[in-house]
């Protein structure tokens, strides 16, 4: 009685030393838990809202069988990490069959039939896990394409209801939004040479001064580049009005 008191005084000595140390470990824990737990539950709020949008009974099978397929994965590694504490045989345990690996075969005769022969991995978890993630892909694929699909069949079905005009409207606006970005586009890269431009005027004019040791008078240089960067900016903008008037027609 007295020893078994004892020795249940330092295991749970030993148990609370390891909470108390280890506190900030099981903090950190706690908290990537709590983060990914909360991105799960959002990524799946988000799917069944696109299921729901698109009305794909496909897509919804497909977001359930995934949401199985990750509780396997769960209670699989749970399962793995309680089996070096708890007796592998426990119903709350992932069933897991055994595939064991004994190095003591790949040693030789000897080797094989001595002491070592009973020391080996169980790989059976491994290959659990390796085909849950296939069959995971595999139904994030078929999901993903039943959601494209019905949106496809939504956006003809729509476009089909169009009339005329609403057609012949939306039509106007996409070009416009296309052009908009194009012009978008031009005025940035005016200004990214512009800039370079000023880079290598500033870069032109130091080496001037070092290798000469003066430079144009300051009116004469600044009228010379405006001329420059006026002759430069009207030819640029003839083309490209050229080209987007082109693409257009």
């Amino acid at each position: 009685r007295q020893r078994f008191l004892l020795w249940r005084g330092i295991l749970v000595a030993l148990i609370c030393v390891v909470v108390v140390m280890g506190k900030p470990l099981w903090t950190h824990l706690w908290e990537v838990a709590t983060v990914n737990s909360v991105v799960y539950t959002d990524r799946k709020r988000l799917e069944l809202s696109k299921c729901r949008d698109y009305q794909t009974i496909w897509g919804l099978v497909g977001v359930l069988l995934m949401t199985v397929v990750d509780a396997l994965q769960l209670w699989l590694t749970v399962s793995v990490l309680l089996s070096w504490v708890m007796s592998s045989r426990s119903k709350y345990l992932f069933p897991m069959p055994s595939l064991p690996i004994r190095p003591a075969q790949f040693m030789g005769e000897k080797i094989a039939n001595g002491p070592m022969a009973n020391y080996g991995m169980n790989v059976a978890p491994m290959a659990i896990t390796w085909a849950l993630r296939f069959v995971q892909a595999k139904l994030e694929l078929f999901t993903a394409k039943a959601m494209s699909n019905a949106y496809q069949q939504q956006k003809r079905e729509a476009r089909s209801q169009e009339s005329a005009e609403e057609r012949a409207a939306r039509k106007a606006a996409k070009r416009a939004a296309k052009l908009a970005a194009k012009e978008q586009a031009e005025q940035q890269r005016q200004e990214t040479l512009q800039q370079e431009y000023q880079r290598r005027k500033e870069t032109a004019e130091q080496a001037t001064q070092q290798l000469f040791g003066k430079t144009k008078p300051k009116a004469k240089q600044e009228e010379d580049n405006a001329d420059y960067e006026n002759d430069d900016m009207q030819a640029e903008s003839t083309d490209n009005m050229d080209r987007l008037l082109s693409e257009e027609a």
